[in-house]
C-alpha cells in the first residue's frame, strides 16, 4: 500500500525538471517501499540519460529487496510484455493499468516515427500517462505537425512538459489554423496575458471568419470587459 509521503514523491517523478525527478528517485532509494513506487521507478532504469538510469537502479533494487522481488526478473518481464503490446487508437485512449508502462516504453521505441492516425490518440494518452522523458516527442510534433493534429500536443505540453511551450508556441501563433491559433493563445494566456490579449486582438479583427469564430471560441478565458 502506498503511503502519502510515498505517493507524492511518485508525482514528483512526472516533473519536466530533471532536478525534482532525480530528488524524488533519490528519495524512493531510502522510503519507498511499495510495488507502485517500483512500477514507477521502472520506465527511468531504460532511459539513455546515465543519472536518471543510475539513480532509478538503484532506487528499483532497493525497493525490490524490500518487496523479496529479483528486479532482473521484473525487468526482463516488463521488456517482454512491452514487445507483446499493440498500438491501436482504442488501447491508446483506454490503456488497461496494467499495460501503461508498456505502451508508454513502445511509444518512446518508435521515437518519432508515428503513424500520422496515431498522433492524436498519443498525443492524448501522454498528456494522461506521459512525464519528463516524452518531452523531446511532444515538442518534434509541435515543430512539425502544421494541421489540427497538433491540438492535442499543445494540451500534453501544458500538463506534462510546459517548458517547451515558449519555443513552440510562436510558430504555433503563425499557424494557418485558425483553431491552433485560438488554442496556443489560451497556452500563451498562462505565460505572457499581454500577448496573449494582442493576439486574441488580431484574431477578433481578422476579415476571415474562420479566425473571427475561433477567437470567439476562446473569449471566455479573457476578462468580460475586454471582450466586450
Amino acid at each position: 500500500m502506498v503511503n502519502k509521503q510515498e505517493q507524492e514523491l511518485i508525482e514528483q517523478l512526472k516533473s519536466d525538471k530533471k532536478s525534482l525527478v532525480i530528488q524524488a528517485i533519490v528519495k524512493l532509494t531510502r522510503r519507498g517501499k511499495s510495488k507502485e513506487a517500483l512500477e514507477a521507478l521502472l520506465p527511468f532504469t531504460k532511459v539513455k540519460d546515465r543519472e536518471l538510469s543510475y539513480f532509478s537502479l538503484q532506487a528499483a533494487e532497493k525497493i525490490a529487496g524490500k518487496n523479496n522481488i529479483k528486479l532482473e526478473s521484473l525487468l526482463k518481464q516488463n521488456a517482454n510484455q512491452n514487445s507483446k503490446i499493440s498500438l491501436t487508437r482504442q488501447k491508446l485512449l483506454n490503456p488497461e493499468k496494467d499495460e501503461i508502462q508498456a505502451i508508454k516504453s513502445k511509444i518512446r521505441k518508435l521515437n518519432f516515427d508515428i503513424p500520422s492516425e496515431l498522433l492524436p490518440a498519443i498525443a492524448v494518452f501522454l498528456a494522461k500517462h506521459g512525464d519528463l522523458e516524452d518531452a523531446p516527442l511532444i515538442e518534434h510534433f509541435l515543430v512539425k505537425e502544421k494541421s489540427n493534429l497538433v491540438l492535442p500536443f499543445i494540451e500534453a505540453a501544458e500538463k506534462i512538459a510546459p517548458t517547451i511551450l515558449p519555443r513552440t508556441l510562436p510558430s504555433l501563433l503563425a499557424s494557418g489554423e485558425p483553431l491552433v491559433r485560438s488554442r496556443s493563445i489560451s497556452a500563451l494566456r498562462r505565460i505572457d496575458p499581454q500577448e496573449a490579449d494582442r493576439h486574441f486582438s488580431d484574431l477578433l479583427a481578422s476579415r476571415n471568419p474562420e479566425d473571427r469564430l475561433a477567437g470567439i471560441a476562446i473569449a471566455f478565458i479573457f476578462p468580460f470587459k475586454r471582450v466586450k
